[in-house]
């Protein structure tokens, strides 16, 4: 699981120098469905059930919870991604992906769902992009 926790944290580093900021966002969050839809124990663990990533990262340049945040609040500053998402809401609609992998492995479901999922959390034509729900 280490090597596989090692992945995802380079997978996003590289996603953000190679991307702008919400390209790096959405590829990121598209890799971490696919990933954990093909690894029962990265998705019991994005869902709270079972192996703990971040004890398994050991030092906090190799969490995947600190380059999700970074992603995200990169995301925000550009104006793509709502302010009003949190972390925490990223965590759930992840897991909320996840669950439709239950009802079966269907590629083109779970490519609608983070299609679903990728929609909700752009940032709207003309919103603000003020301080208000940045994580980090």
């Amino acid at each position: 699981m280490l090597h596989l926790v090692g992945g995802i944290v380079d997978k996003a580093r590289d996603l953000s120098a190679q991307n702008d900021p919400g390209s790096a966002f959405f590829q990121f969050l598209a890799h971490m469905v696919e990933q954990a839809a093909v690894n029962r124990g990265l998705a019991e663990a994005m869902s709270g059930a079972g192996f703990d990533v971040e004890a398994v990262a050991f030092r906090p340049e190799r969490s995947p919870e600190a380059v999700e945040s970074k992603l995200l609040t990169r995301a925000q500053q550009a104006g793509v991604v709502r302010r009003d998402i949190t972390r925490a809401d990223v965590k759930a609609l992840l897991v909320g992906c996840l669950a439709r992998e239950r009802q079966g492995c269907d590629p083109e479901a779970r490519q609608r769902m983070i299609d679903v999922v990728c929609t909700g959390l752009r940032a709207e034509p003309g919103t603000p992009v003020g301080d208000r729900g940045l994580v980090g």
